[in-house]
């Protein structure tokens, strides 16, 4: 398991895996809220030091998918929309990313609900995020987190 604590306003925690530098990887994770409902749990792949493509999922029901470049300071939104099928509240969701070729996928509670297309970036690292807001404490905990071939 692996926690996030965070007790300050407007943070962004970022955890990456730096053994993998990869093209198509699928990301799972299942994560459990265990603080204030106002965050985002994000999935972010092909994550290099000054661009990637990250899956937003904020707790009030509403999803993003970015592209981040730190050369411009831009987040690129490529798709944003709201889903049902996120749990609010203090209860566990699965989240799932893919990024595969040139298509982004996001998958919540094993539905997938949108898949893009963006041929910007090829390869790089994978990893998860939490976010806080203008309420504190974020108290998340990843109960899994698994890379596969999609």
């Amino acid at each position: 398991r692996l926690r996030f604590d965070i007790q300050g306003r407007d943070t962004w925690v970022y955890v990456a895996n730096n053994a993998l530098d990869l093209a198509d990887v699928r990301i799972d994770t299942s994560t459990e809220n265990l603080g204030k409902s106002t965050n985002n749990i994000s999935l972010f792949c092909r994550y290099s030091d000054r661009v990637w493509y990250e899956f937003n999922v904020a707790s009030n029901g509403e999803f993003w998918i970015y592209r981040y470049d730190a050369n411009i300071q831009e987040w690129r939104t490529l798709w944003t929309g709201g889903s049902t099928l996120i749990k609010m509240g203090q209860q566990v969701n699965h989240y799932g990313a893919i990024c595969e070729g040139s298509e982004l996928s996001l998958i919540i509670n094993d539905t997938l609900v949108k898949t893009i297309k963006d041929t910007n970036l090829k390869s790089g690292l994978t990893g998860i995020s939490v976010s806080s807001f203008n309420v504190t404490p974020i108290v998340v905990e990843f109960d899994a987190f698994a890379l596969s071939v999609p």
